[in-house]
């Protein structure tokens, strides 16, 4: 087994791995917006949705997988009305691989959070 870690706060406190890869499979959860790096986020929707994906991209990066090899993708969002600019922007990252994808509307742990997202992957 292989973990990967962003040593956020978040992962700290609750004590999770950002991505691990097993039997084949490659799992990530609780991927936001947040830079990981300077633990700072945007306020943009839009920018969280593309940095969550540049975090998810380059974890992927690290098991010799890509976007392409995303089975599901399961996202959160903090208001419904982000539905539309949230998924168009994952659309176009995630086309023509079109995987299976679900939405969740509630609140995130950090008011700052607009977007969470959490893939499966085979590569």
């Amino acid at each position: 087994m292989k973990a990967i870690s962003s040593n956020s706060e978040f992962e700290h406190i609750a004590g999770y791995s950002r991505m691990i890869g097993d039997a084949g499979w490659i799992v990530s959860a609780g991927t936001t917006g947040f830079d990981y790096n300077k633990m700072q986020i945007e306020d943009s929707l839009e920018k969280q949705v593309e940095q969550a994906v540049a975090n998810i991209r380059s974890y992927l990066k690290e098991y010799g997988a890509t976007l392409h090899d995303v089975k599901i993708c399961n996202w959160i969002i903090t208001d419904r009305k982000y539905f539309e600019l949230a998924g168009g922007i994952l659309k176009r990252h995630f086309y023509p691989n079109k995987p299976v994808m679900m939405t969740l509307v509630c609140e995130l742990v950090d008011e700052r959070m607009k977007f969470e997202m959490q893939v499966f992957v085979r590569p």
